[in-house]
């Protein structure tokens, strides 16, 4: 596996973007982003995170709109470790910049990064103390907006040099910045081509269910309503309205997508849920395109909400990536047990 996240914050507000990620401070999902759909906006020294397993080497992508220039240094993201990390600045005459926990700048960019547009940053990172790299493309180019960076960019021999979060703020002070983010993807350097690697700019969009697939054995809370009306949450995930069951599997249908394209790096399923009673229970998701089904590796549930996400960077029935006739054809869901 390398994609560890994909997140494009189109059905979010912030109650269901607190059950997935760290929030603090004042941040907003309003529907400002960069197609007009939700995003994130992080307003002074707020802080979005999300948990990452450990690994070495990160790809990160995400779009991002500054709202306001300062003269000063704006924090923008942070790549962690246990023992420090990386962070990226818009720096004082408008260029991107990467320092360590020392704040020793190690890569400056050569692009103005101007208030009120938008851009995708994909931001690439080898921990390693004496041979590391760093660097960051902008919109989707195949060069980084300067030269890659070598050498130190852990903090010293013996230390720990694994990235094991991504957040974005967290800055104090005069490095406060308002800016708003989206499309979000994060890939560590296992696995194979091209989830190992940077994607290029990505589109991230949701789709929320329409229909009732091949499968409907969970119980709808609300009677006489069909399963996938249960599920259909925009926004906040509504606990008025869900299926439920010791056992079974609900497939769904959903609807097309609104545009053309070529290229589709995956397809995730997003669950919240939870268990109610004191016996083990396990969610995953579950693909059927064409005559395959692929159930997930089990997760097991406890008793409060938990948001987890099941992701098929290939076709089952094929092998191969998705094309956008077979992502259209196929059915999402869930197997309870």
């Amino acid at each position: 596996m390398a994609n560890r996240k994909i997140a494009g914050f189109e059905q979010d507000n912030l109650t269901s973007l607190s059950v997935d990620w760290a929030v603090t401070g004042t941040v907003t999902v309003p529907s400002t982003g960069r197609r007009a759909t939700n995003c994130i906006r992080t307003i002074g020294s707020s802080k979005v995170a999300i948990g990452l397993p450990g690994h070495n080497t990160y790809h990160v992508g995400f779009a991002f709109l500054l709202e306001s220039a300062t003269s000063n240094l704006q924090r923008i993201a942070r790549m962690p470790t246990p023992s420090g990390g990386l962070a990226l600045y818009r720096d004082a005459n408008g260029h991107l910049s990467i320092a360590n926990e020392a704040a020793t700048v190690l890569w400056t960019g050569g692009s103005i990064i101007a208030p009120g547009v938008w851009y995708y940053f994909e931001w690439s990172t080898y921990m390693h103390f004496t041979s590391g790299t760093t660097a960051v493309y902008i919109n989707g180019l195949g060069t980084p907006d300067a030269a890659v960076f070598t050498g130190a960019t852990k903090y010293a021999a013996g230390y720990s040099d694994q990235i094991n979060q991504f957040n974005w703020g967290e800055a104090s002070g005069s490095n406060q910045v308002n800016f708003r983010v989206g499309d979000f993807y994060a890939n560590d350097g296992s696995g194979s081509a091209p989830d190992n690697a940077r994607w290029g700019d990505t589109k991230v969009i949701a789709r929320l269910a329409t229909g009732d697939g091949d499968l409907s054995q969970l119980t709808t809370i609300t009677p006489a309503a069909a399963n996938h009306e249960e599920v259909d949450d925009n926004g906040a995930f509504d606990t008025g309205t869900y299926v439920y069951g010791e056992s079974g599997v609900d497939l769904y249908t959903f609807p097309a997508l609104d545009f053309l394209t070529s290229t589709i790096r995956a397809s995730s399923i997003r669950v919240t849920a939870l268990k109610e009673d004191a016996s083990a229970r396990t969610v995953a998701g579950t693909t059927k395109s064409g005559g395959v089904t692929n159930t997930h590796t089990a997760v097991a549930l406890g008793t409060s909400y938990s948001v987890v996400s099941f992701l098929d960077a290939v076709d089952p029935d094929t092998g191969v990536a998705w094309t956008q006739e077979g992502l259209e054809a196929a059915q999402f869901g869930v197997t309870v047990a």
